[in-house]
């Protein structure tokens, strides 16, 4: 038997072409998935784990006990004390302003713990020195010799001017979201505003020392003293950085072993569906196997073996493309830098691909327990596959439709479990869904059918060739449907979460952009530069002072009657006080209540609104701030209004602006907030491109077979056909529609569930954070994976074409 396998194998190995090609591309893609996130979260616990790159023990406060009590003085000769301990150095770390971002600062730490790689200069050693890692020096025009401002954040931020000695290479990361990262000397922490800046303590020891021992005689020490100081290995620190850093890590390999999954399940439909084609081919051979005594089990041994063999080739192959793959995405991301991670989940992929491969040829190779020696004989297909679904499955599908409705309902019933209920009742919805689809999608494909069926009768024909099986039409159907389903389902979720959120936010925060000053007035110039970037369509000047709420010290916001010409509507009376909803919820304020507000100019009591122009501080009008207030700042922040119905030209506007703001101002407001969400969506719909392309490539195999089989069945039709006067581009026109009939009705269905599940996700994730749900749909991307589709169909009859015109009408006739 083994042998019998080996010899199909060898003398025909284009017949598993196609089961080789779906197992590669399904097994690559999980295989993709798993090298790139795993190299991801190695560069991501590089990065949050840096500090500790060079040391044998970690000393960390307990982040609960102020570090400016922390006796750092003695901490460090307690540490030092112990047996086995060669070097104890403090870690200096705050954090700094640049521009409109922040930044991670460190001091300096012995040259034999430094763990950043210095590309250019020297490292800081004076108050006034500064090093920068490269991101850093490339993202503000920055080298060495060159002098940048940075502000102390604080009650009261001091900006202060720095030179630039040194640049840093600390490798990156496409998903770590880190800080930025400088370095200064530790003669930069000697004010009173960094006081407590010591936050770790980096132990090295004496070679050859126990580490377990060492940290347990630490620790002792530190309980000793009453020190709250946690001591710990510096491999178990940088793991539990790595689990609190590593979260997107973990939600986009979730995400991606999702599409993983599906698109194994799509490769497993199309390895069913071929080893279907091949069992037809052998009828005769399997019939004389039967006819000279080869029992059941031997004949589906052979076919299963030949899957097993098929499936450990494939997968292996499936693995190592999968490990390139990986490794260009990783270089792509720069977290390449940091060095290649595969690790033995790679070998889970490949295992998988072995199990689905022999999983979907047993169904297939049941078949040949169903032929009879003297039918094996016939080239005729038989009436098998042609049934409907059974009652079980009926039954199924309405348990699961049903259920999934009830889940979900509940749900909205109960007003909580929103993700919890979205993603038990999808999970049925989704079953109910593939269970059913024998009964609805034969119909689909006949009434999709009806349109080329009015162009003359070559259409005609293949319009019912399509629904002939409707077994296998469902099959091949499925394919596509899952494939562009699942796109279709990711890019409306995306869309339909972008527009709910610009939404929330824009409700929120009303004012597109804000430019706030670190410290004192902007210049007297800079809203006028603000309003001629292209795209800004109004300014205001915004004056703050110190005034006090109910007894209590607040920064408030004065608006004049000019915010009306920029938020239409808005206009502030002299006895109002604005706050937003929380706030007030949490004072327990009613709209209307009197509020008593003071300063130096006196004391008035101002009447609560509910505003979400408050959402940064209250807000009084620009009369009433100047009357109360005493030092006002006139020009502390300036407001632009932006059309935002093109993002792309939105965001050019935003950075138009950001390029003119000084160094000393943070640019913030609704318009920053969805450019960073467009930004993480877009990555979403670039992987969702990719997918489309993976799946939509097996599903034209699956296609491919199922019209390949067909031309095998229908060979004395063709033939008959074809002496009938049918011309060899009909014959190829007629599978080509059938084909492309196949593909639309597969991509339609996926579209209406993608559009389903999508604003069920959609709803879900928005629930959750209290805010409306709204279903956006971007009719180019749904009409491009329609058009992707219809091309993988024609594309798909091809070959089953050139095999249904190359044999002759006489020779097929007599092929009996």
């Amino acid at each position: 038997m083994l042998r019998r396998a080996w010899h199909q194998l060898r003398l025909h190995p284009t017949r598993m072409g196609a089961v080789v090609v779906a197992i590669m591309i399904s097994v690559s893609f999980v295989t993709t998935c798993l090298v790139f996130l795993d190299t991801e979260a190695g560069a991501i616990r590089n990065q949050v784990a840096a500090p500790a790159s060079n040391a044998d023990v970690i000393a960390e406060p307990n982040p609960a006990i102020n570090p400016a009590e922390l006796p750092t003085d003695e901490i460090h000769d307690d540490l030092a004390g112990v047996p086995g301990v060669e070097l104890v150095a403090p870690l200096h770390q705050s954090s700094v302003g640049i521009g409109d971002s922040g930044a991670l600062v460190y001091g300096t730490v012995p040259e034999s713990l430094r763990w950043a790689e210095l590309v250019e200069g020297r490292w800081a050693e004076t108050a006034s020195e500064i090093v920068l890692d490269s991101s850093v020096a490339e993202s503000h025009g920055l080298n060495v010799g060159a002098a940048m401002t940075v502000t102390r954040y604080g009650d009261e931020p001091q900006p202060e001017q720095l030179t630039v000695v040194g640049i840093t290479d600390a490798g990156g990361s496409l998903l770590s979201g880190l800080a930025p990262t400088v370095y200064v000397s530790d003669a930069w922490f000697d004010t009173p505003a960094e006081a407590g800046s010591v936050n770790l303590w980096l132990i090295q020891l004496v070679p050859g020392t126990d580490v377990d021992g060492a940290v347990a005689g630490m620790q002792e020490a530190m309980s000793a003293t009453g020190a709250h100081v946690e001591v710990q290995s510096a491999t178990a620190y940088a793991d539990a950085q790595l689990a609190q850093m590593t979260s997107g890590v973990d939600v986009f390999r979730v995400l991606l072993l999702i599409f993983g999954a599906i698109a194994l399940l799509v490769g497993m439909l199309i390895i069913a569906n071929t080893f279907s084609i091949i069992v037809a081919q052998r009828r005769r051979q399997i019939g004389l196997l039967r006819a000279v005594g080869a029992s059941t089990g031997q004949v589906r041994g052979e076919l299963l073996i030949e899957a097993l063999v098929i499936g450990v080739v494939a997968s292996a192959l499936g693995v190592a493309a999968g490990i390139g793959l990986g490794a260009a995405a990783a270089a792509l991301s720069g977290s390449l830098d940091a060095g290649l991670v595969v690790s033995t989940s790679v070998l889970i992929a490949w295992a998988v691909g072995v199990v689905i491969t022999v999983a979907a040829a047993w169904l297939p190779s049941l078949r040949t327990s169903r032929i009879r020696p003297l039918e094996a004989l016939r080239v005729s297909a038989t009436d098998e596959g042609r049934r409907r679904p059974g009652g079980l499955i009926t039954i199924v599908s309405a348990l699961c439709l049903f259920g999934g409705i009830g889940v979900v309902g509940l749900g909205v019933v109960l007003d909580r479990m929103h993700l919890v209920t979205a993603v038990g009742g999808g999970f049925l919805l989704a079953l109910a869904v593939l269970t059913a689809a024998g009964w609805y999608v034969p119909a689909i494909v006949r009434l999709v059918g009806r349109i080329p069926a009015l162009t003359g009768p070559t259409a005609r024909l293949a319009a019912a060739n399509a629904v002939r099986h409707p077994k296998r039409t469902t099959a091949t159907c499925l394919a596509l449907m899952l494939a562009v389903g699942l796109v279709a389902t990711l890019q409306i979720g995306s869309a339909s979460v972008k527009a709910s959120v610009e939404q929330g936010v824009t409700n929120r925060y009303p004012v597109p952009i804000q430019v706030v000053s670190w410290d004192g007035s902007l210049p007297s110039g800079l809203a006028d530069e603000v309003a001629g970037v292209e795209g800004v369509t109004g300014v205001v000047e915004v004056a703050t002072a110190e005034l006090t709420l109910a007894g209590l010290p607040y920064p408030v916001r004065g608006l004049g009657p000019e915010v009306g010409a920029l938020l239409p509507g808005e206009v502030i009376g002299p006895d109002e006080l604005l706050v937003n909803p929380s706030y007030a919820l949490a004072q327990e304020w009613a709209e209307g209540e009197q509020v008593e507000v003071g300063g130096p100019g006196g004391t008035r009591d101002l009447a609560v609104r509910l505003s979400h122009l408050a959402e940064d501080g209250p807000v009084v009008s620009a009369a009433t701030l100047r009357e109360l207030g005493g030092d006002v700042v006139e020009r502390a922040e300036v407001w632009a209004q932006v059309d935002t119905r093109d993002s792309d030209a939105a965001a050019a506007t935003l950075a138009g602006v950001e390029e003119i703001a000084p160094d000393n101002t943070r640019v913030s407001g609704s318009l920053t907030m969805v450019t960073l969400l467009t930004e993480l969506l877009d990555m979403l719909l670039l992987i969702a491109t990719a997918l489309l392309g993976a799946a939509v490539l097996i599903a034209l195999i699956g296609v491919g077979n199922t019209l390949g089989l067909s031309v095998l069945e229908r060979t004395r039709e063709s033939a008959l056909l074809r002496a009938l006067g049918l011309q060899r581009t009909q014959l190829r026109a007629m599978l080509a529609v059938e084909s492309v009939l196949l593909a639309v009705a597969g991509a339609l269905i996926g579209l209406l569930a993608g559009l389903g599940f999508g604003y069920l996700g959609t709803w879900a994730v928005m629930a959750e954070i209290g805010e409306p749900a709204v279903l956006a749909v971007s009719w180019p991307q749904l009409g491009f994976d329609v058009g992707a589709a219809v091309v993988a169909g024609l594309l798909a009859s091809i070959l089953p074409a050139r095999r249904a015109v190359t044999a002759a009408p006489t020779e097929a006739l007599a092929d009996v």
